[in-house]
């Protein structure tokens, strides 16, 4: 069955669609799988492109809980004078 359809394939460059009992062989086309170092693209884009890189900034919550107190609903700095308190 492969090769049959492999045939139809080579003899018309159109063929995409072939119906069969149980439903339709389809032929899609791939899409090509791009190769790059991520630390070397990242150079070049910073250098020549910048409008693909950015800059993410987040807070590491594990390490800001050790940082705060909770006191009744809110929480506090911990080695503040005065205490800071974080809604």
């Amino acid at each position: 069955m492969k090769g049959y359809v492999l045939n139809l394939k080579e003899d018309d460059t159109e063929f995409k669609t072939i119906k069969l009992l149980f439903g339709k062989l389809l032929f899609r086309k791939k899409i090509d799988k791009w190769q790059y170092g991520e630390g070397k693209l990242l150079e070049f884009a910073k250098e020549n492109i910048k409008s693909p890189v950015t800059v993410k900034v987040k807070v590491d919550k594990r390490k800001l809980k050790k940082h705060l107190k909770k006191s009744g609903d809110k929480a506090v700095i911990k080695k503040s004078y005065p205490a800071t308190i974080i809604l």
